[in-house]
């Protein structure tokens, strides 16, 4: 008996384990099943969390912190973007993280290239160049290229021997106002230099007739070589103005007066908010003040009806020259005194094309191409340029000898006629 009992404890105890051996391997029914959903949704969803925390990291991390160049681009965008309102190529690019490529300058200049691999709100490619200074990279953008073609937009740039440099994600930020630096000594010089300088050119009766004007010098940074100045009178010129040191200072370059767009209005305001310096001058005096320009009758004004412009012919010019108007433009020719001399053109005014299409043109590398003429202005959407002979006139012929002497005279007055192109009052 006491056997069977032992038998029977045994048989207990063996179906004790087999059943809690099948319950250790059985096969994942519902609550298992639950529970291994639960494990595996979890882990699921631990992944897409720490895909998005990446995410973020990437989003919000700004990896130009560590580079001082594109903390440059940075800044020199949000100019654009504040100068220039909703007419800036970036203007798509506000409060974004864009991609963009760098690309260094692999021969004399040491320029960087960035190129934005999103297209602008224009569906072209941009890409932007910055100009190294003895200051560092300056923010000034010195040159735009755009096009349609990405790949076209690189290969040019790789053809002006512009190399790959590396990719970086950029954060632009909301457009504000440009902040500067605080007055010192040596800005205080470059202020003043570029305030003689406007006073200077405020005597050229051929391009300011007497009244009152006010100017505007925009402020600048230190790493920059230049900046704007606004003139306004009864018209309104943007003038570029070389700030890189005191000794170097002042206005530069051609001093055309501005169209009336609003592109331009919008950017004449703006200059006018980040003024360093501002003043009002009287220049009724200047004439007797400034023999070099003469008197207001030592110049003629010539008036062209059918484009409505005009421009001041030095009172030396009378009786050497005749102007003949065609459809494209106006042309002046030199009048020889040796009549069997033919005439020969000095300069003319001609209309380039509509102002879209000359921007269109530049931006995307007409700046860079050397071509024989220049931009005098615009009129009503229209862009006029200036163009003359492109080869010696009357060299190398003994007859001509004093009719080239005079001509070339002439030649050198030119650059003032094309400064004074202004439309005509009706």
């Amino acid at each position: 008996m006491k056997a069977l009992n032992n038998s029977f404890d045994q048989f207990i105890f063996i179906i004790i384990m087999a059943t809690m051996f099948a319950a250790c391997n059985k096969s994942p029914g519902s609550n298992s099943s639950s529970i291994t959903q639960n494990d595996d949704s979890h882990f699921v969803s631990q992944g897409q969390n720490n895909e998005q925390r990446n995410s973020e990291v990437q989003v919000n991390q700004e990896p130009q912190e560590n580079d001082p160049f594109l903390e440059n681009v940075r800044t020199a965008i949000n100019d654009h973007l504040w100068y220039n309102g909703v007419y800036s190529h970036f203007r798509a690019f506000e409060n974004q993280l864009a991609d963009v490529s760098v690309y260094l300058g692999t021969a004399d200049s040491k320029n960087k290239i960035v190129l934005f691999e999103q297209p602008t709100a224009d569906k072209n490619f941009l890409a932007m160049e910055l100009s190294l200074t003895k200051k560092g990279y300056s923010n000034e953008i010195v040159n735009f290229k755009l096009d349609f073609d990405k790949e076209k937009l690189k290969s040019l740039i790789e053809k002006q021997q512009y190399q790959f440099s590396k990719s970086a994600q950029l954060k632009i930020d909301k457009a504000s106002q440009p902040l500067f630096p605080a007055m010192n000594s040596e800005r205080k010089k470059v202020v003043e230099k570029i305030e003689k300088s406007i006073m200077d050119e405020l005597q050229d009766s051929s391009i300011f007739p007497n009244g009152t004007y006010k100017y505007y010098v925009r402020n600048y940074r230190e790493n920059e070589i230049g900046t704007k100045v606004i003139i306004e009178g009864d018209r309104t010129w943007i003038i570029n103005a070389n700030v890189e040191d005191h000794l170097q200072a002042g206005l530069k370059g051609k001093i055309v007066e501005t169209d009336r767009s609003e592109a331009t209005l919008f950017q004449v305001s703006q200059y006018k908010k980040a003024a360093v310096a501002t003043n009002e001058v009287r220049n009724s005096e200047k004439s007797s003040q400034n023999p070099k320009h003469g008197s207001e009758k030592d110049h003629e004004t010539y008036t062209n009806k059918p484009f409505n412009f005009s421009l001041t012919i030095p009172a030396s010019w009378k009786g050497k020259y005749e102007v003949v108007e065609k459809e494209e433009g106006v042309f002046f020719y030199f009048l020889p005194e040796n009549k069997a001399l033919e005439k020969a053109e000095l300069f003319d005014i001609q209309v380039w094309g509509t102002e879209v299409e000359w921007n269109e043109w530049w931006d995307r590398g007409g700046k860079d191409i050397g071509v024989p003429f220049e931009k005098v202005g615009i009129l009503n959407g229209q862009v006029f340029i200036q163009a003359g002979p492109t080869e010696a006139i009357y060299q190398g012929s003994p007859d001509a000898k004093k009719d080239g002497e005079e001509y070339d005279k002439l030649l050198k007055d030119i650059k003032t006629i094309a400064k004074s192109f202004r439309e005509s009052k009706k």
